[in-house]
């Protein structure tokens, strides 16, 4: 991970381990060593480095940590839950994990969203969608808003949930999907308007080497008549979340100019 504003940058290993590197200066500033629990490495979800680079976040399954530029943490978000999974804003100005409240089921009902220069908590979302929560998260540039989709059930309708701490006819809004599974989400804003762009597919059809039909839709936040859907042919390389996410482009300008009209 890095910051547009600076030269800092932090690295996430395979083994956990975390680097933070000045590349100005060409030399590594510190090491966060993974965990390991019992001999089980601790699972970290992702990282990310603040605005003004004064903070380092390391999301992991044990909880929520922000560290100095020496190395010294400075906060620490934790639960009695593990938690199941986390994201890290590509704006680096919140971060969303989930968890199951029960602190037993491995499928997380509770989506906790929190800032990462102090790890306070920004708004906390229970849901009420037949299906646990799955990894498709992602943010508005803004950081007041996230959605989050759900896992495939047989048998049930699939959503994909809109949470907002700061507008409240926005809040908890559950966006029915046309296919039982989610590729991915994203929001998409315009000069008076913001919107979410799922794409979706059937389960049965998602699998390595395969050309699929997948449902785009769009549902606008703002206004109740502002929603289309289209069917578009996609080749799936490796059916792994990374290789077949499906992203939403925006220009820069074009993100800095919507950014102040989103809020």
């Amino acid at each position: 991970c890095n910051n547009a504003t600076n030269d800092i940058v932090g690295i996430l290993d395979d083994n956990g381990n975390v680097y933070v590197w000045d590349l100005k200066a060409g030399e590594m500033l510190y090491e966060i060593q993974a965990e390991y629990v019992n001999g089980i490495l601790v699972p970290v979800f992702d990282i990310g480095i603040t605005e003004e680079s004064s903070t380092l976040v390391v999301v992991s399954q044990n909880g929520v940590r922000g560290y100095d530029l020496s190395g010294s943490m400075v906060y620490e978000y934790t639960l009695e839950q593990p938690i199941l999974e986390g994201k890290v804003s590509e704006y680096n100005n919140c971060l969303a994990i989930e968890y199951a409240e029960n602190g037993v089921d491995y499928y997380p009902d509770t989506v906790a969203v929190i800032s990462p220069e102090d790890g306070k908590e920004l708004g906390v979302y229970h849901n009420d969608c037949p299906a646990p929560y799955s990894d498709v998260i992602d943010f508005i540039n803004t950081g007041s808003m996230v959605i989050v989709g759900h896992m495939q059930m047989d048998g049930e309708e699939n959503y994909v949930s809109v949470y907002d701490s700061a507008h409240e006819e926005f809040n908890n809004k559950n966006l029915l999907i046309k296919n039982d599974t989610t590729i991915s989400a994203g929001f998409a804003c315009t000069a008076d308007d913001v919107g979410v762009i799922i794409a979706s597919a059937p389960y049965e059809t998602i699998g390595d080497g395969r050309e699929i039909s997948v449902d785009l839709q769009y549902y606008s936040l703002a206004y109740d008549n502002r929603t289309w859907n289209t069917t578009v042919d996609y080749y799936i390389q490796y059916s792994n979340k990374l290789d077949y996410q499906i992203e939403i482009l925006i220009s820069r300008s074009e993100e800095r100019r919507v950014g102040k009209e989103c809020r």
